[in-house]
């Protein structure tokens, strides 16, 4: 399966496009985490990317630039199971990179 990627707001910002959206794991995560690629977030790069839980935090995410994965970790720092069901975690992000010329939601 893949991330379900919900466009929150997108803006215009000197050095391209930044872009807020809910990212929901799903049922099976992966080992190494889940493919995020810029033209998921309708960029053509992404040069900074952070993410945090929504809600009560019990799982980190970080993104893995040389893979392109957004990587999950439990609160005590090992990263989730692979193959876990991970679709009730829902992380907010924030991006930035260059614009792919996708309209403002």
């Amino acid at each position: 399966m893949a991330l379900t990627i919900t466009a929150i707001k997108r803006v215009h910002v000197p050095a391209g496009r930044a872009l807020v959206a809910d990212i929901t794991f799903d049922s099976s995560y992966p080992t190494g985490g889940e493919p995020l690629t810029p033209a998921d977030l309708g960029m053509t790069s992404i040069e900074w990317l952070e993410a945090k839980q929504k809600g009560l935090a019990s799982r980190l995410a970080a993104y893995d630039y040389a893979n392109a994965k957004l990587v999950l970790f439990t609160a005590i720092g090992a990263e989730a199971a692979n193959a876990s069901d991970q679709s009730t975690i829902v992380v907010r992000a924030f991006a930035i990179g260059d614009q792919q010329g996708i309209a403002s939601v």
